[in-house]
This record gives C-alpha cells, structure tokens and sequence, in this order.
C-alpha cells in the first residue's frame, strides 16, 4: 500500500519542480544546460544556435534551437523540445535523490533534535509527537477506576476529579507541568 509521506508529498513535488526550472528556464538562459541528455539523443554533434531579433524599440528576443548533426555532417535534426524533455527527466531524477536520500534524513534529524529538547516524544510511527502511547490503556484505568468507586484518576500528570455533585467540573488553576 501506498502511504503518502514526506517522500510523496514534498519531494517528489519539489524534485519534479526543480526539474521544470532546470530544464525550461536553465534551457533558455544557458542552453547548454541540455548538454546532460543530449548525448542520449544524437550520436553526432550537438550544434546550439541562438538568434537575436529587435521587433520594436527597445525590445529584444532571442530564439535558441538544439539540432543533432549527423556524424557525417549532412543530415541535421531540430532536437530542442527533445532535448528539454530529457533534460526535465535527469534533473527531477537527480534532485528527487538529492532532496530523498541527503536532505530529507538531515532535516529528520534536526526536527527529532527540536523535539527531544522540548521534552517531546521522537517516534515517527503515524502518531503525534507527544500523544499518549496507548489511548485504551488509559481508558482501562478510568472505567477501571470507577468500577471500583474511585473518583480521583490521574492520567500523565493530570488529575481528572469526579465529584457526586450536578456541578459542572471546573479545571485546576494550573497544569501541572
């Protein structure tokens, strides 16, 4: 079964976006950025061109093209969206196990150090930090506890007091620490 952690949910998303940006924008500004898959895809030579053209005062563009020459030099291919494709591919790969396998393990650490400073539990096992271990535990002791007449239970530090009164309960002054 699938479950759905910090892997799913934050790296892989953020893996798959710096792949987006490495790729298209990387491409655009320095495209040879493509230079990672583009042995993949041509078995010649990889020829860039990049043109520059004003279309009104004081606007430029520039318009880059990949092609794949042949190794005999007369055939040549237009490989850009190709290239850019392949590019997404091996950068998402390559930060998908970066963020997984480096950055995720350092991160754990440092939130079970915080945690464990503040005098919270560390366990990573779909339970809130610092929740009771064991819900039905607690609830023996108080049907336990009423079975045999008492009305004071104390559960982790705080006392739950039962009075015989139709008064509503009030909460102690302070929680014990």
């Amino acid at each position: 079964m699938l479950r759905f952690n910090a892997t799913w949910m934050v790296v892989l998303p953020t893996s798959l976006f710096i792949g987006t940006m490495v790729a298209s924008a990387g491409t655009a500004l320095y495209p040879p950025v493509t230079g990672i898959a583009t042995p993949v895809l041509c078995p010649g030579t990889v020829d860039i061109q990049s043109r520059g053209a004003s279309y009104r005062p004081g606007e430029y563009t520039v318009t880059r093209e990949i092609y794949c020459v042949s190794e005999d030099g007369k055939a040549r291919e237009e490989i850009t969206l190709k290239a850019v494709f392949a590019s997404f591919i091996a950068y998402s790969l390559i930060a998908f196990v970066l963020l997984r396998f480096l950055a995720l393990p350092l991160l754990r650490r440092r939130f079970r150090e915080t945690l464990e400073g503040a005098g919270l539990r560390t366990s990573f096992d779909g339970r809130a930090p610092g929740a009771p271990v064991d819900l039905h535990a607690i609830l023996a002791r108080v049907s336990d506890a009423v079975a045999r007449g008492q009305a004071n239970v104390v559960v982790r530090n705080m006392s739950f007091d039962a009075t015989e009164t139709n008064e509503p309960a009030t909460p102690p002054a302070a929680w014990p620490d």
